[in-house]
């Protein structure tokens, strides 16, 4: 194996690992501030912070979270790392998080 080929499985695996940890119902960015998907979504800690998603979420070839556009829709990876979803897929965005702090 090169270099290259070995540098791209440790972010895969590295990125799986966290998209596993973090995703849930919710999470904290980074100034600490928490975060909730929409009820049957998911929270992903991504590059930029905290993202959410109406449905489940899953990591793509290149290492980015694709998720399920539909409520409690799911997304799995087929062999190749190509993600497939419930609807259809989309990017985790903060816009579909809820601020626990105005939500108390």
């Amino acid at each position: 194996m090169n270099k290259l080929t070995i540098l791209f499985c440790f972010c895969f695996l590295f990125s799986f690992t966290l998209l596993l940890k973090a995703q849930g119902s919710c999470g904290q960015d980074i100034q600490g501030i928490p975060f909730c998907a929409p009820p049957n979504g998911t929270a992903v800690e991504t590059i930029k912070g905290i993202a959410c998603a109406p449905g489940k979420c899953a990591i793509d070839n290149r290492g980015y979270p694709k998720c399920s556009n539909t409520m409690g829709g799911g997304a799995t990876v087929d062999n190749q790392g190509n993600v497939y979803c419930v609807g259809s897929c989309i990017n985790p965005t903060r816009e579909y998080c809820i601020d626990m702090r105005r939500n108390k």
